[in-house]
C-alpha cells in the first residue's frame, strides 16, 4: 500500500492532498506556496525519491510504522518558477519504474506570467511547430474520466491519413472489393434464346396465369399438343454482393469520423478564467494570446477533411453498398487480409478507434502547453536555431527521429514525422558542419556504440533505462579529427537554484558520464567541450567556472567550459555571444564578432526586477 501526499502550509494550518497513480483532481496551488510531500510505504520498497519535474528534493530520517515506513519533506516553497501543470513523480530505491502520480497546477506570479506571455508570442510565430506542440504532448484533458487519455492532433492526424489512404486507393475498392457472388432469383422478359432450368419450369407451373395459348407458329411452350407462349420467366441469376463485414468496417468508421470532424469546434472565442487567489494567475489566462491562430488553422483543417470524408461516403455508397451500423471493430478477417488496402485501412481505423474521443470543453485541447518548463525548453530551442541562421549558417537538413539503440545517438527517422517535434537540425557553412540534436538519447556504452559517437559511461546496458536525455547537443564535425559535442539544458529557474542545484547536477550527468568513442572504439574523454545551462532569471548574463568566469571568450581558451547564461524573450545578447565565439564561420567578418561581443558585455536595461525570491 503505498500513499503519496501533497501537503500545503497556509495561516489555517496544513492542507493535505492525495496524489495518485490515476488521474485525480488536479490539486491548484500558488507558487509562492510553502509545501512539503508525504510518503508511506512498504518496507520491502526502499527509500523513496521525490521529482517536481525533472529534479528530486531530499527526504528527512524516516519514520517506521510496523511494515510501513512514513518519509517527509521539509516545508519550502518548491514550486518556485513552476507556471502550469507540473509533473510530480516518485521513484523507490528497490524498484526501476518511475511512478507518476497527479499533477500540480501552479498559479504564477505577475512576472512569471507576463514572461511566459511572451514566449508564446514568440513561439506562435514557429505556427506548425507550436500548433504540434499544442497537441502532441497532450496526456490528459482538465475535464478527463480518472485514467483517460486523450490525444488531439494524433485523433486529428490519424483522421487525415485514413482519408489519404481511402482516397489514394479509390480504384482498387472499385476494381478488388471484399464481394461474393449470390444466386438471385428474378423475373425478366422472355426471349427465344433464354435458357430454361427445371427451376424456371417449376415456378411456370406455379404461375400458370403466365402463359396463354397461341397458334403453332407463335408457340413458346407445348403442353399436351398444346401451344402457349409466356411474355416472362423467373431466372437465377448471380449478382455481386458487397454488404460484407469488410466493408461494412470502412463504411461505418467514414460515419464515425464524420461525427467527430463536425464536433471539432470553431475556437473564435475567449477563455473565461477565474482564479481563487488575487495577483496571481492560471496558465489558461494567457492561452488567448496565442489560442486564436493556433486553433483556428486546425478548425479549417477539420473542415477540409469533413469534406473529404462526404465524398468518400458517397463513392463507398456508390461502388461498396453494404449495411450501415454504428461502430464496427476491424478485425482482420482472411478475405481482409488478402488485400494490402484493406489491411492497411483497418490497421489505421483500428489505431483511431483506441485513441477515444477528445473532449473539447475548456482548455482541454491546449492542456500540451501548460508546462511553463517545456515551453522555456522549446523557446531556447529556436532561439538557438534562429542564432545559427542568422550567423549565416545553411540549414541544409531538418527531420524527427525516434530512439534506436543500434542507431546510437542519431536515432531512426520516424514513421510520419508530420506529426512528432522536429528534433533535429543540421547547418553548414563553407568551413563548419553543426548537427542540433533535440532531447537525443544517449546509450550506454556497449558493442554497438560506433566511432565519433557519444555515450553514456554511467549506466549499466542492463539496466531499464541505460541512457542520458540532455536537451540539446551540437555536435560539431571535426574533419579527421573527433567531433566536438557542446551540451545546454534549460532551466526555468533562478541563478541561486541553478548555481546550487541545476548545474552541478547536469556538469555531473552531461559531462563526468558523457564520453565519446575513439575510432579504435575506446573511451574518449575529451569529446563533451562545453556544458551550459541556459536560464530566465538572474541579475549576471553570464558566468563561467572554468579557469576565469568567461574563460570561453580568452583568446587561449581551453575546453571544457562549464556555467549559465541568461536567455529571454528581452534577452537574447549572452546568447548571440556565446554562439559567435564558439561556432563563427572563419568566414565571418571579425567586425561582427566584435559587435555581437560588445553588444553582449552591454548592461542590460531589465534590471534586477526579473529575479525572482525563493
Amino acid at each position: 500500500m503505498i500513499e503519496i501526499s501533497l501537503l500545503v502550509q497556509s495561516h489555517e494550518g496544513v492542507q493535505a492532498y492525495c496524489l495518485q497513480e490515476t488521474f485525480t483532481e488536479i490539486p491548484a496551488i500558488r507558487e509562492t506556496d510553502s509545501i512539503s510531500f508525504r510518503v508511506s510505504c512498504p518496507n520491502a520498497l526502499g527509500e523513496p525519491k521525490i521529482f517536481i519535474q525533472d529534479h528530486s528534493v531530499l527526504l528527512n530520517r524516516p519514520y517506521q510504522n510496523g511494515e510501513l515506513t512514513e518519509h517527509t519533506v521539509e516545508f519550502g516553497r518548491y514550486l518556485s518558477n513552476h507556471f502550469g501543470v507540473t509533473s510530480i513523480a516518485v521513484s523507490f530505491s528497490n524498484g526501476h519504474d518511475l511512478m507518476r502520480v497527479t499533477p500540480i497546477d501552479v498559479y504564477a506570479t505577475k512576472i512569471n506570467k507576463e514572461q511566459a506571455e511572451k514566449i508564446l508570442e514568440y513561439l506562435s510565430l514557429k505556427m506548425k511547430d507550436v500548433t504540434h506542440l499544442c497537441f502532441s504532448k497532450t496526456h490528459i484533458g482538465s475535464d478527463s474520466k480518472a485514467g483517460e487519455t486523450t490525444d488531439t492532433l494524433t485523433k486529428i492526424d490519424f483522421s487525415r491519413r485514413i482519408i489519404e489512404l481511402l482516397n489514394a486507393n479509390r480504384h482498387r475498392f472499385a476494381t478488388q472489393p471484399c464481394k461474393r457472388s449470390v444466386e438471385t432469383l428474378r423475373v425478366s422478359n422472355y426471349e427465344d434464346t433464354t435458357h430454361i432450368t427445371d427451376k424456371d419450369i417449376s415456378w411456370l407451373f406455379q404461375h400458370l396465369d403466365q402463359i396463354y395459348p397461341v397458334s403453332p407458329d407463335a408457340s413458346k411452350v407445348i403442353i399436351n399438343n398444346r401451344h402457349y407462349s409466356i411474355d416472362q420467366i423467373q431466372r437465377s441469376v448471380l449478382r455481386v454482393d458487397t454488404d460484407l463485414f469488410e466493408n461494412q468496417v470502412i463504411h461505418s468508421f467514414l460515419l464515425n469520423l464524420k461525427g467527430f470532424l463536425g464536433a471539432v469546434p470553431d475556437f473564435k472565442r475567449k477563455y473565461q478564467t477565474h482564479t481563487p487567489y488575487k495577483d496571481y494567475y492560471t496558465f489558461d489566462s494567457i492561452l488567448k494570446k496565442v489560442e486564436a491562430p493556433l486553433m483556428e488553422r486546425r478548425f479549417r483543417e477539420a473542415r477540409m477533411l469533413l469534406q473529404q470524408c462526404n465524398e468518400l461516403i458517397a463513392f463507398f455508397k456508390k461502388h461498396l453498398p453494404c449495411t450501415i451500423r454504428g461502430t464496427v471493430v476491424p478485425i482482420l478477417t482472411p478475405q481482409a487480409k488478402r488485400y494490402t488496402h484493406y489491411e492497411r485501412s483497418f490497421r489505421l481505423i483500428d489505431s483511431w478507434y483506441k485513441l477515444g474521443q477528445p473532449a473539447w470543453s475548456g482548455s482541454n485541447y491546449l492542456f500540451g502547453l501548460k508546462s511553463l518548463d517545456k515551453l522555456y525548453e522549446f523557446f531556447c530551442l529556436y532561439k538557438i536555431v534562429d542564432k545559427f541562421v542568422d550567423m549565416g549558417y545553411q540549414l541544409t537538413a531538418v527531420g524527427a527521429n525516434e530512439a534506436d539503440r543500434k542507431l546510437g545517438m542519431r536515432g531512426r527517422p520516424a514513421p510520419h514525422a508530420q506529426d512528432k517535434i522536429t528534433n533535429y537540425y543540421k547547418f553548414e557553412s563553407s568551413e563548419k558542419t553543426l548537427e542540433l540534436f533535440y532531447e537525443p538519447t544517449i546509450w550506454a556504452y556497449s558493442e554497438l556504440s560506433k566511432s565519433g559517437e557519444l555515450v553514456d559511461t554511467y549506466h549499466a546496458k542492463g539496466v531499464s533505462n541505460p541512457f542520458f536525455t540532455p536537451d540539446f547537443v551540437i555536435r560539431q564535425d571535426g574533419g579527421d579529427n573527433y567531433p566536438a559535442y557542446y551540451i545546454f539544458d534549460a532551466k526555468y529557474s533562478t541563478e541561486s537554484q541553478t548555481k546550487e542545484r541545476h548545474l552541478p547536477a547536469i556538469i555531473d550527468k552531461y559531462y563526468l558520464k558523457l564520453k565519446g568513442v575513439s575510432k579504435d572504439l575506446q573511451i574518449d574523454s575529451h569529446a563533451v567541450k562545453l556544458v551550459y545551462a541556459l536560464i530566465p532569471k538572474t541579475f549576471n548574463h553570464e558566468q563561467g567556472y572554468h579557469g576565469g568566469p568567461f574563460n570561453v571568450y580568452d583568446r587561449l581558451a581551453t575546453a571544457p567550459f562549464f556555467g549559465f547564461l541568461k536567455l529571454t524573450p528581452d534577452e537574447e545578447r549572452p546568447l548571440d555571444k556565446l554562439i559567435s565565439t564558439l561556432f563563427k564561420p572563419a568566414s565571418l567578418s571579425i567586425s561582427y564578432v566584435e559587435d555581437a561581443i560588445s553588444i553582449a558585455e552591454a548592461p542590460s536595461a531589465e534590471g534586477p526586477v526579473l529575479l525572482a525570491t525563493n
